[in-house]
């Protein structure tokens, strides 16, 4: 499944570039046979202010692409050691300019995101590898800060996000078994948090980095998967991620 989704994202990027860089170079060929003064003008206009290329769009679409290094938060347990599980997300992104006055933006979109962890096997337990998929729904503030280099602008946002589990296996080494992760044995569907990061533009492109703060508890009603006694029932999710995108 990983690899047919990677398979369709690298056409997908590869589609999305070819045609953004077709039509930029269209769009400038046409402008300057047509009028090549004013399209000089113009150039010399665009490339000594960056804001020329952020103010004049109050609303962007655009496309994701990313790599995640997840983990689950076992509250109040000792003892066990983790290891995060590296997945990938990919979506899309809506965003709107919330004031003429300032540039400040709200973003949301659709995004799937994988997530998971893989705990290492000790005296009282197997090693176990966990698995989700999630549909998520982010919603986050964004600033564009003119960074006074041609197109070039940093963009640091903080939000949150809702996500719904679709998918997930659970591998259980000792039991060589495989079971479905969300199920009332083990984690709930729903999740929530926070979302810090940064990102920065060149024109079209977009790079970020963001850091999800999980709040939602999502251990099943009969977790039973540790026999530790401090184990308080309540596990969270925190996930890294570094995205790639194109904005339009």
């Amino acid at each position: 499944m990983i690899t047919n989704l990677c398979k369709a994202s690298t056409c997908l990027w590869l589609c999305l570039w070819g045609m953004t860089t077709a039509a930029n170079a269209q769009q400038y060929t046409y402008e300057n046979q047509r009028n090549p003064i004013t399209h000089s003008y113009e150039n010399t206009v665009r490339t000594s202010s960056s804001r020329w290329f952020e103010y004049d769009k109050p609303t962007y679409f655009g496309v994701r692409l990313g790599v995640n290094a997840s983990t689950l938060f076992f509250r109040g347990m000792h003892g066990i050691e983790t290891n995060p599980l590296c997945g990938m997300n990919i979506g899309m992104i809506y965003g709107i300019q919330l004031t003429d006055k300032a540039p400040l933006f709200f973003e949301t979109g659709l995004l799937y995101t994988e997530k998971g962890v893989q705990i290492k096997a000790t005296a009282v337990s197997q090693k176990i590898t966990y698995r989700m998929g999630y549909v998520e729904l982010p919603f986050v503030f964004k600033y564009k800060i003119d960074s006074g280099f041609d197109d070039f602008t940093i963009q640091p946002f903080f939000g949150g996000y809702l996500a719904c589990g679709t998918n997930g296996r659970s591998k259980y080494y000792a039991e060589r078994k495989k079971y479905k992760t969300f199920r009332h044995k083990t984690f709930k569907r729903p999740d929530a948090g926070f979302r810090l990061g940064c990102g920065t533009a060149y024109r079209n492109f977009y790079f970020e980095m963001s850091y999800d703060i999980g709040l939602a508890n999502i251990a099943g009603k009969h977790y039973h998967d540790f026999g530790f006694d401090d184990f308080d029932d309540k596990i969270r999710t925190g996930n890294f991620s570094a995205t790639i995108g194109l904005d339009f």
